[in-house]
């Protein structure tokens, strides 16, 4: 992939929402702009569903569960499916470590690529 870019006005809705628990959904049109490698451009028209969880473990741990949907309306076959999961504690008041997952599936990619693209990232952040 040389780029994609997503344009995804959506509307959301809150399935739960409490203090420790927040679990999302969202969905509406969006329009995808892409260049792959040894295939060229691509620009289309996708319905994006995604969900989101944020559960508060405890006062220092977090986890944040995302996924997103967009098949291409023309070609329900042709779609990205994009995918998170997050892991974050407090080391002291204004710190934070952090490790996250993430996998970006294509489900036509690019000629002699493979569909998955995967990350494992970790960080620290300091608030001021």
């Amino acid at each position: 992939v040389d780029y994609r870019a997503t344009v995804a006005p959506a509307l959301g809705y809150y399935v739960v929402k409490n203090d420790r628990l927040k679990v999302k959904t969202e969905s509406g049109p969006a329009f995808i702009f892409e260049s792959l490698q040894g295939a060229g451009t691509a620009n289309y028209l996708t319905v994006r569903l995604a969900e989101e969880v944020q559960w508060k473990i405890n006062d220092r741990a977090s986890i944040i569960q995302g996924m997103e949907y967009l098949p291409q309306v023309a070609d329900f076959g042709n779609f990205v499916i994009n995918f998170n999961l997050g892991l974050s504690t407090k080391i002291t008041e204004k710190s934070s470590a952090t490790i996250t997952f993430q996998d970006f599936y294509r489900s036509v990619p690019a000629p002699g690529r493979r569909g998955n693209d995967l990350r494992l990232m970790s960080g620290i952040s300091y608030s001021f």
